[in-house]
Order: structure tokens, then sequence, then C-alpha cells
């Protein structure tokens, strides 16, 4: 199971990101920012809650960007080292362009969060220290091959990450509403996944498929900013949460026949054919 960090960011999100869950809950993130408020106790909620569980991955994101805040972000990132076991690994969740060394440097892995394909085109020049792509299938990409995507791109990480918006029917908040209303068409999302599962014969890339980026159970427990952990952001209250060994978790990864659950956010490891071609066509 992974651990999401919600950065204590002050103020509103620079982003302002129309299908953002973070802004969507009844709760409104009113939680007590211990970090600011009383950093001891903070730090020794975050030391107890790393001897006591065991966590996959380390997945540091916010209820608003968190590289707004640089210098609290490093401060983050470094009491978490401190405490994690030093096998797991912290990944950093972004929406901004390019991270800098000093940030870069600290995590295992740096996530680019890209919702329209224009994105992809104007990172020739500012994709430094990002290691993957998570594109959001927005209604910008409808009609895109993975092969137009990847041949547009600037740059080409060594992972992507195709997410899905989804939101249940009877939600009314204005984020709610924007997902109705703005996401990719089914056809697009069928030939994404047809393409990215093909035949391999050149290059190895990691290529993830999330149908269920919201679903918490069994997935993931959020790290609020009074330093208590809860089962999925809707919670307003903490709870108790226990997260197995890994090894117990094996089988959480496979259907009843057996086999790969492929709406459990699988990596697929896969080579891309067209990279050759692309390589002369983005160069």
């Amino acid at each position: 199971m992974n651990l999401q960090v919600i950065t204590p960011i002050c103020g509103n999100c620079k982003m302002q990101c129309p299908y953002c869950i973070a802004s969507a809950h009844q709760h409104g993130n009113k939680f007590k920012d211990l970090y600011r408020e009383n950093r001891d106790e903070y730090i020794a909620k975050l030391k107890q809650n790393f001897e006591t569980h065991d966590w996959d991955t380390i997945i540091v994101t916010g209820t608003a960007e968190p590289m707004q805040e640089p210098e609290t972000l490093k401060d983050i990132v470094k009491l978490l080292k401190e405490v994690k076991n030093p096998k797991t690994k912290i990944e950093l969740q972004t929406r901004f362009h390019s991270v800098p060394n000093d940030i870069a440097r600290e995590f295992d892995v740096v996530s680019r969060s890209i919702d329209n394909p224009d994105q992809l085109g104007s990172l020739k020049l500012t994709a430094a220290n990002i290691d993957r792509f998570v594109i959001i299938l927005t209604d910008a990409f409808n009609g895109y091959s993975f092969r137009q995507l990847m041949s547009e791109s600037g740059f080409i990480p060594p992972q992507i990450t195709f997410k899905t918006l989804h939101v249940d029917d009877a939600q009314t908040t204005p984020q709610s509403q924007w997902v109705k209303e703005h996401s990719c068409d089914i056809e697009t999302c069928n030939r994404l996944k047809q393409e990215i599962t093909c035949p391999v014969t050149t290059f190895q890339l990691s290529v993830r498929w999330d149908d269920n980026c919201m679903a918490a159970d069994n997935r993931y427990v959020a790290l609020r900013t009074d330093g208590d952990l809860y089962k999925s952001w809707d919670d307003s209250k903490p709870s108790e949460v226990i997260v197995p060994k890994i090894s117990s978790r094996l089988n959480d990864f496979k259907s009843n026949d057996g086999k790969t659950d492929n709406n459990i956010s699988v990596i697929v490891e896969q080579k891309l054919r067209y990279f050759k071609e692309l390589e002369l066509m983005v160069k």
C-alpha cells in the first residue's frame, strides 16, 4: 500500500485544475496544520506512523501544488527520509514543467501530470528531471493514438501512466460535472489500451493504465497535515490503518482466474516498437 503525503502548502493552488479531486470534498480540506502549529508533535506522529506501518511507496502530493513552496517541500522530504525504511521509494507528483536539481535529487521518481497534448510539445526544453508522465485523459486527447502522442512529445520519459477520469453519477460538484462533460471518449481509451499492449521489438518502456485512480481501498492511505492517517481523501476523520506486509499482498493484483487485474494500475512492461522512428521525428 502507498502512503500519500499531503504537503502543508499555504494558500490556494495556483493550478486550479477543473477536475481536481482535492478541491471537491465536502470537508473542504479544513484539517489542522500541525506541521506549522506544533512541528515536534508532527514529527512524533510521523515517526509513529512509519514505525507501525509498512509502506510500498511514499507519494508526495497535496491539496495544492507541492512545488508552490519549494522550501516546505524540501523540509517534508527531509523529515520523511529520516523516518522511512531505506528501501521505500519517494515520488513527487507535480504539474510543473520542470523540477530544479536540488529538489529532484531528493526523490526517486518525479511525475509530471499532463492533461492536454499541447503540453507534450512544450517539453522540448523543459523536461528537466521528469521520470514519469501521468497523462490525465481529458477530451483534449480524443482521437489521438499512442504513436501520435509520443511523436508530438519533445521528450519521452522511461515511465508513462494513463489515467481515466471518472465520478459517481450522484455527485453534483463543479469538478464532477466537468469530468462528466470532458472525459476522454471510450473509443480513444480502447485504442490507447490496445496500443500499449501491442507486440514489442526495440525499446523498454514502462506503461501503466489506471482506470480507477480515485479508489483508495488496498491502494493508498492519506497522511494529512494534522499528522493523522485517513483511508481516503474523502474521509473527514482519521482511521486505524492496518497495512499488511508486502508478501501477503501479492494476491491483491490477481483476479479470480489468477490473471493480472488491469483495474489495479498494473505496470505493463513493453518495448515501444515505434521508438526508433519516433526518435527521428522528435529530434
